[in-house]
């Protein structure tokens, strides 16, 4: 009798032991809901409308951030996250150039000055689109002061798949071919594209982005003393965000570039960045290209969020 009594104490104490560990690891998880619930014995009669998949994406960009796309992302490059629904952007991109540009055919060395102001907002549970306003100014050797001034519109649609998220988005300008010749790379992937990007958290403090754009490049043909037969031009990039405290991010970026537009030495590079948000307040700084010497990238972007 007493042996029958010592194992059942020891199975409710084991059984007592096992719930309470599932309780804290649902607490500390975040699903307090559930928690409550479990404490309320009213898992049975809610559990159908709990999403109990831990590793569930959420859509929503937590953090907040704009990439110089004014679009959610990391540097240059869109993630598959969104802002929340109704909430609104406003930012602020200056980016310094001192490298080469292939103007038609002839390598030539440039300053360029770029500043953008970026409106973004959160259209719907799926979706974000806002505006640039981009004033580019090139101090090309050889050839007098090139300024040019654009307005883009800019989308995102994003879902989640297998709790995985996918994105589609791109954007447009109404641009001349001419205008589009005294664009950088890095201006054209902002001017008329489309995008596919996947992101996923890693880790809790590491999430990665993948996206493949491609932009439209109007045809240059009969542009004279231009010697572009095709105007192809696609960017394969991936992307790393780091994170251990709240409001505070590393990121990192690869890219990879193909078409007319880039130098054959400089069609890979590597981003760097590093992002601080104050409440509403976001703030970034960045180098790109910094595997590159003759083509160096500096900038910052500031959002703020209402």
């Amino acid at each position: 009798m007493k042996k029958t009594t010592i194992v059942i104490i020891f199975c409710l104490i084991s059984l007592i032991s096992l719930q309470a560990e599932n309780l804290k690891e649902l607490k500390i998880t975040g699903y307090s809901a559930i928690y409550d619930d479990l404490n309320k014995k009213q898992l049975n009669t809610k559990l159908k409308h709990q999403r109990l998949n831990l590793s569930s994406a959420d859509l929503f960009d937590p953090e907040g951030f704009i990439s110089t796309t004014g679009l959610s992302g990391t540097i240059d490059i869109p993630s598959a996250y969104i802002l929340k629904t109704g909430e609104l952007a406003c930012g602020y991109t200056y980016i310094y150039k001192d490298g080469l540009l292939n103007y038609q055919g002839t390598l030539k060395d440039v300053n360029q000055n770029e500043k953008i102001f970026h409106l973004n907002y959160g259209l719907t549970q799926n979706s974000e689109i806002g505006f640039n306003f981009l004033d580019s100014n090139s101090d090309i050797t050889g050839m007098a002061n090139q300024n040019l001034t654009l307005t883009t519109l800019n989308y995102k649609f994003a879902f989640d798949y297998l709790n995985t998220l996918i994105a589609l988005g791109g954007h447009y300008t109404d641009i001349t071919p001419k205008d589009q010749l005294m664009l950088s790379y890095s201006q054209l992937e902002k001017a008329n594209s489309f995008f596919v990007s996947v992101s996923d958290r890693l880790t809790p403090y590491l999430d990665a982005s993948i996206c493949i754009k491609s932009s439209f490049i109007r045809s240059v043909i009969n542009i004279p003393a231009f010697q572009l037969d095709s105007t192809s031009f696609l960017t394969t990039g991936l992307s790393f965000d780091y994170s251990r405290i709240q409001g505070i991010h590393f990121v990192a970026e690869l890219k990879k570039m193909n078409g007319d537009y880039i130098l054959g030495d400089n069609d890979f590079t590597v981003n760097l960045g590093f992002k601080v948000k104050n409440n509403k307040l976001h703030s970034s700084i960045f180098m790109e290209n910094i595997n590159n010497s003759s083509d160096k990238i500096y900038g910052y972007t500031a959002n703020y969020n209402f």
